[in-house]
């Protein structure tokens, strides 16, 4: 199991959450940031966004937390230590 800092919120009457991690190395695909964000009150999982800039991001449903963190550090080298929890 992975274990790191998460900060929820209320928002609207649910639990928001969201991480953050930044690419340090230039990709080919362009992707700079990637998002963890709960979809607790509707798909009950998490979705991994990357992002290239602020008008591009593409995404990926995961059950479980860890699957989407395990996920970003097969794809993008990202380790659980590089994520930060954001609003």
């Amino acid at each position: 199991m992975l274990l790191f800092n998460i900060r929820v919120f209320a928002v609207a009457n649910f639990l928001f959450m969201k991480l953050q991690a930044h690419i340090a190395i230039d990709r080919e695909d362009k992707i700079r940031w990637l998002v963890i964000a709960s979809d607790e009150n509707d798909t009950k999982g998490y979705f991994l966004y990357s992002n290239a800039n602020d008008n591009f991001a593409y995404d990926s449903w995961f059950k479980k937390i860890d699957e989407a963190i395990q996920a970003a550090q097969t794809q993008y080298g990202i380790l659980t230590e590089d994520w930060i929890a954001t609003q």
